[in-house]
């Protein structure tokens, strides 16, 4: 529950733990750290990250629709250089975004579906029964509406 880090000569320890009037240890937090409590409570929750997404998504959508458009689109724009002994590499933010933060995006995914036959929820062959026929049926009708899209009508 509690990291404690040795950094010479002290002992650090995240997050701080109260003291009672004698002393002792206890750990709660601090009584006036109502911010920390609740940013550890959220983190330790499953849906964080899934909250997090559909914020960052809306917040996007808002930015992007909005008076704030030009200068959502200028950061997008913006030049992000990554530069080693002279090498490097220049793109847009909006490709950084896209190749790099995409490609861990689908690892992350591909280690969750790699862990939930092993030893999550999906163990059970029964179990993955129902999404895996609704992934399926999901590319399917992906394919078909991909491949009506393409035909032309003369």
């Amino acid at each position: 529950m509690f990291a404690t880090w040795v950094y010479a000569p002290f002992i650090v320890e995240f997050p701080p733990r109260c003291t009672t009037p004698r002393g002792k240890k206890n750990n709660h937090f601090p009584k006036d750290d109502m911010l920390l409590r609740a940013f550890d409570a959220f983190s330790r929750s499953e849906t964080s990250g899934g909250l997090l997404l559909i914020f960052s998504a809306v917040a996007a959508m808002i930015a992007a629709n909005s008076a704030f458009s030009g200068i959502y689109e200028g950061a997008l724009g913006a030049y992000l250089s990554i530069e080693i002994a002279g090498e490097g590499i220049s793109k847009p933010l909006i490709l950084w975004i896209n190749d790099g933060l995409m490609a861990v995006f689908f690892f992350l995914i591909g280690l969750e579906l790699k862990k939930e036959p092993l030893e999550g929820k999906l163990k059970n062959p029964r179990d993955g029964l129902l999404p895996g026929m609704a992934a399926i049926g999901g590319m399917d009708a992906e394919s078909r509406s991909a491949s009506l899209g393409r035909r032309t009508f003369t």
